[in-house]
């Protein structure tokens, strides 16, 4: 096994997850920021899904979105 070759997989998944990470953020934020508190105005893994893929040319899937916001709402302090 070539050693860069793992070095190099371990980057990518780590600058994956500060995109996806980051996008997630600021998903969060804006919802925060808009004011508005109402269910439509939610974040939800259809809009991380697109974000992530309009911003980074990421695909995910629902599960990860899911994940990817709790963790951002997590980080945030903010609850449901």
């Amino acid at each position: 096994m070539n050693p860069f070759r793992s070095v190099a997989k371990a980057r990518a998944a780590r600058r994956r997850h500060e995109q996806l990470m980051a996008a997630a953020g600021r998903l969060i934020s804006r919802k925060i920021t808009s004011g508005f508190r109402t269910p439509q105005y939610e974040a939800t893994t259809a809009d991380l899904i697109a974000l992530a893929f309009g911003r980074h040319q990421l695909t995910i899937d629902e599960t990860e979105a899911d994940r990817y916001i709790a963790a951002a709402r997590a980080e945030k302090g903010v609850t449901r």
